[in-house]
């Protein structure tokens, strides 16, 4: 079972991060975004492939002078005052190297936490304590709206021109149950400085209490585009909700409701569709009057500055014509149950949705008085993130019991009690009942037994672990603050969120003591209120409630006038006004290209070839005693029909039985020895050639005294897992079965991008089929099989498992210090020397092309859509680093402004890769009408006018991705794997001095590849059946896998 847990991500969202980071080289509750480009855009055309990562970390090279640098300012003493700013109070962060500056404003009350340490990525936040009044999703809708300008900076262009124009590797903003946030990050302390002013005066004196328009660009609109036609809804936050607000989202808020009736946690921030155009531009601005003042307001700062103080000086100016005010956030609805709940809710769905296995479940523990126990609340949280894991009594039971089920468990601080919540996801609705009654013997037992000294041992490691590879995360600061305002929102202490990560340390001996036992019996003692909660989906409820929709839209198109329904049609058939921002981005850059360093870090690479065919490579970095080992295994000789049972094999490690332990028990120890465990397929490509190889890669990260273990475990779990329990494995291919369809559904694009590739990428041709819809089809037709044969699968299982015993074309390699590479080096080849070494010969492979405009049937509520096309085919050689400046440059002057801000479209991306152009509408309300902005995308650029000063700016942008350094483990990785792609060294700094190349005559140069891809490429779309059959005519081929019988 994959564990969904959350109470950990919310403590230690950033050491995960940075796990990830270190392993591979290279939700904080639910939150909306205003910008979404790094949820949109994060692997849209991605494969997962080795050998991309960016050059690593150790001896910097480059171009960069060094000039006089001013005296740095110090950190304040508790007391002195600021620019305005008392400090309160200053503690250490230890495992990040930090200290915490905790500032108030003597004026206002406004509070500020100053993480001061020595990291370039420096972050800037505002914060307001914000709830949700409503179901019409007022604090997304103005957190959208917020960005459109401000009396200072009158444009609402202006956001997405500096995110596309200007030095930043953050700009964004999230809207939370409990709060509104705006971080924002550069690699500079005065284009940081620029943007602390440009969001100060946004969040205090927004553009949007004068305009209207803004209002209903974000929230809502009618469209109307003739006077035949019929009315539809159409706005970027309503389309983003379409997706967002999902049968999961709805389980969440259901759940709130049942056991907080009243309360506003009960109500969706983000904003349900249905409700949404009840909200009206005078609710709208009565908000920002309600809670956007400095009284209410937490900023943040991080990273390393020479003049903080500057920071402060904004905000103490832009604080200054207030008054403090008293803050008092009431929840006047919530009224506490006094008894037992059980409720159960339906979820539109199509009619011809396929139903099993998609109901949630949630079972939640009222713990009133909780959120005032500062010291309880912690250890609670760590009890619920212990109770999450594989390896605890619950999440064996669990697994036990619900096998392709998912589950997660975490305490709740966003109600006005606190909360002990457990989910299963992708489970039935007669699972509640058996889910309750599990949950409650296992807590039970807990009380009074605990858990195991080892499964303890092995959290505690794990934590430890994570805390030395904080620092490995790239975007810390930006991880960072939101946890904390996160924190401070929910139960009002400015230090919950350091506390609670301290505690970390304390695991083991509050184990040794009986605490968790003990705060488990208190919550037990008496008789606790609970609610049991399902949402399931209802087949034939999507049509109805569109047809309800259609009905209302059309009485309220009757009963206009003629004048009113003329103003619709021409507004909707009006032409995005091109709004001149230059001006005020000018007045917002912090540097310039010239200044842009050229400078990079990079690793010695130890690579040799022994005798017996084995790649040995290692990489040194500084870090503490941790290290990335990573095993790679020769796949070229799996035939086409291997790959489905190489992919599933893939999977089943770790979750069977093996001759020395039980499934369970091996959960525990992958969580002691096997940190961050990867093990699939890696696909590792040779640079700027069609070629690549396939391999079985298993890396993780671990501390270097556990390296035997870890080595001796993988061989356990490579090589001796057992296939023989048919019930188990049956149900494992169902959860993966299940799996399959909730990624696919809640994001499409991913595969469908692949499958497109894969018409020209032999390397995505291979991907696709081994993980993609034909994998899908596989895991259907193994399931139908076992049901009939249970021994069906298990001697394809073992032929996978008896190739890989074999060390010839294997790859060996570790990041890490000097003597990890030694240890790992001695641990590998004993783990090596004891396999086979004979010959691989290479298997061929022919896969099946897609077709021109493919189209995806799922349950969604709004549309996919994306073009993809091959250099070769568009009529170019190969990829250009300019090219991520050109897609800069296409999103903010054309795709925003004609998709997003005049179609409605939640977030237009293009992206470039090694092999071609992708181009994704996310969260797009419409069909048609996207492609036909798109074809006309190459005129626009052949008629576009730009000056080199407007170019320069779409450089700078996109250079900070190439700037920003991973961390040094990471780095590391990353270097490894680029020299397994026989990536050049210096190709960091080539791409830098490539992507200054770009100039107004190159940028319509380009308009011809543009036209190639929209008359060559390929094309998809995904959304629910009634529109995607609604369109039909479009479409090549329409695939349906998820169908109901």
């Amino acid at each position: 079972m994959k564990k969904q847990g959350r109470a950990l991500a919310l403590m230690l969202a950033f050491i995960l991060a940075a796990q990830a980071a270190a392993c591979a080289g290279g939700e904080n509750g639910p939150a909306e975004s205003t910008q979404a480009g790094s949820s949109a855009e994060e692997s849209a055309a991605g494969t997962g492939e080795a050998g991309t990562a960016e050059s690593g970390a150790a001896d910097k090279e480059g171009t960069e002078e060094a000039g006089e640098e001013p005296e740095k300012v110090g950190l304040p003493a508790v007391g002195d005052v600021v620019e305005g700013f008392e400090v309160k109070e200053i503690r250490p962060f230890d495992m990040i190297a930090t200290d915490i500056v905790l500032f108030e404003h003597q004026k206002t009350g406004a509070k500020l936490l100053y993480f001061a340490n020595d990291d370039t990525n420096r972050v800037y936040d505002l914060t307001f304590l914000t709830q949700a009044i409503d179901d019409t999703g007022l604090p997304h809708v103005f957190e959208h709206a917020t960005l459109n300008g401000s009396e200072k900076y009158p444009s609402s262009a202006l956001f997405f021109n500096m995110i596309n124009q200007t030095y930043n590797t953050y700009l964004n903003a999230s809207t939370y149950q409990v709060m509104t946030t705006y971080p924002c990050a550069s690699l500079s302390e005065e284009q940081l400085l620029k943007y602390a002013d440009f969001y100060t005066d946004s969040c205090l004196h927004p553009c949007v209490l004068e305009k209207e328009s803004i209002y209903r660009e974000e929230a809502w609109r009618y469209r109307l585009p003739n006077a035949d036609s019929e009315m539809t809804i159409e706005g970027t936050v309503y389309s983003e909700m379409l997706a967002a607000y999902n049968l999961h989202r709805a389980a969440a808020y259901n759940a709130a409701r049942t056991i907080c009736p009243g309360s506003y946690a009960g109500n969706v921030s983000g904003g349900d569709p249905k409700y949404i155009p009840d909200m009206t531009y005078e609710m709208l601005r009565d908000y920002h009057e309600k809670y956007y003042h400095p009284s209410n307001c937490l900023a943040g700062l991080y990273g390393d500055f020479k003049d903080y103080t500057a920071f402060l000086k904004l905000l103490n100016e832009a604080f200054a014509p207030y008054e403090r005010q008293d803050f008092v956030l009431e929840d006047p609805g919530y009224k506490p149950i006094a008894e037992s709940v059980e409720k159960e809710f339906t979820f539109p769905a199509e009619a011809t949705s396929d139903t099993a296995n998609k109901s949630e479940i949630y079972y939640e523990i009222l713990c009133p008085g909780l959120k005032k126990d500062s010291e309880q609340l912690t250890k609670v949280t760590i009890l619920t993130d212990l109770l999450g894991q594989e390896a605890s009594p619950l999440g064996q039971a669990l697994n036990e019991q619900f096998p392709a089920s998912t589950y997660s468990v975490y305490v709740e601080n966003e109600m006005p009690e606190s909360a002990l919540v457990f989910t299963l996801s992708e489970a039935n609705p007669e699972d509640a009942a058996p889910f309750r009654e599990t949950i409650d013997r296992v807590l039970s037992e807990v009380s009074e037994t605990g858990f195991s000294d080892g499964f303890v041992d092995a959290q505690a490691a794990s934590s430890e672990l994570a805390a030395k590879l904080a620092r490995e995360n790239t975007s810390l600061g930006t991880d960072l603050i939101p946890n904390f305002m996160y924190e401070y929102a929910c139960t009002g202490s400015l230090w919950k969120y350091l506390q609670d990560t301290e505690a970390v340390e304390q695991i083991r001996s509050w184990h040794e003591a009986g605490e968790f036992q003990t705060v488990l019996s208190g919550i037990l003692a008496e008789e606790p209120v609970t609610a049991l909660v399902t949402t399931r989906p209802e087949p034939g409820a999507k049509e109805k409630q569109d047809r309800e929709l259609a009905a209302r839209l059309q009485k309220v198109k009757a009963s206009m006038s003629e004048e009113e329904l003329q103003d619709i049609i021409a507004r909707s058939n009006a032409e995005k006004e091109t709004e001149d921002a230059s001006t005020y981005v000018a007045q917002l850059k912090g540097v310039d290209v010239k200044s842009l360093p050229e400078e990079y870090r990079t690793y010695e690479v130890s690579d040799e070839t022994d005798e017996k065919g084995i790649r040995h490579m290692s990489a040194e970095a500084e870090v503490d005693g941790v290290g990335t080992p990573t095993l790679m295994f020769d796949a070229s000789g799996l035939t086409k029909d291997d790959l489905h049972w190489f992919a599933l094999y893939n999977q089943l490690v770790g979750l069977m039985d093996t001759s020395e332990h039980r499934w369970q028990e091996l959960s525990e120890l992958q969580n002691r020895y096997l940190n961050g465990f990867q093990f699939g397929l890696a696909l590792v490509p040779k640079y700027k050639t069609e070629e690549f190889k396939p391999y079985l890669n298993a890396s993780w990260t671990t501390a270097e005294e556990d390296l035997e273990e870890g080595y001796a475990l993988l061989e356990e779990l490579m090589y001796d897992t057992q296939f023989t329990d048919s019930a188990r494995l049956l149900d494992l291919v169902r959860q993966e079965k299940n799996s399959f369809r909730a990624d696919v559904t809640q994001a499409p694009y991913p595969m469908l991008a692949r499958q497109a590739f894969g018409s020209s990428v032999p390397m995505y041709a291979y991907r696709d089929f081994a993980d993609g819809i034909w994998y899908y089809h596989f895991l259907c037709q193994t399931e139908e099989e076992m049901e009939k044969d249970p021994a069906y699968a298990r001697e394809k299982l073992l032929a996978i498992q008896e190739y890989f015993k074999n060390s010839f074309g294997a790859v060996s390699s570790y990041a890490g210090t000097a003597d990890g590479i030694k240890e790992n080096r001695a641990a590998a080849d004993a783990f090596l020397g004891k396999l086979e070494n004979k010959k691989v010969e290479p298997a061929s492979w022919d896969f099946v092309k897609p077709a021109r405009w493919e189209a995806l049937i799922a349950d969604l509520s709004v549309q996919f859509n994306g073009v993809v096309c091959d250099y070769k085919t568009a009529g170019l050689e190969e990829y250009s680093a300019d090219m991520d400046a050109l897609a800069s440059l296409i999103s903010d002057t054309y795709l925003i402004p004609m998709l997003r801000e005049q179609y409605g479209v939640y977030s237009p991306n293009i992206s470039f890769n090694d092999y071609g152009v992708h181009i994704l509408a996310y969260r797009d309300p419409n069909i048609p009408e996207t492609f036909r902005v798109l074809e006309a995308l190459p005129e626009f650029i052949r008629d576009m006018e730009f000056t080199q000063e407007d170019i320069d700016g779409y450089i700078m942008s996109a250079y900070a991705g190439l700037a920003q350094e991973p961390g040094q483990l990471g780095g590391a990785a990353g270097a490894i794997s680029d020299r397994m792609a026989e990536i050049p060294e210096d190709q960091v700094l080539t791409d830098m001095r490539q992507m200054k190349t770009l100039t107004p005559e190159k940028v319509k140069s380009y308009a011809d590849m543009f036209a190639k891809v929209m008359e060559d490429g390929f094309r998809y779309s995904a959304g629910g059946a009634s529109v995607i059959r609604a369109n039909s005519s479009l479409f090549d081929e329409i695939l349906n896998p998820f169908a109901g019988e």
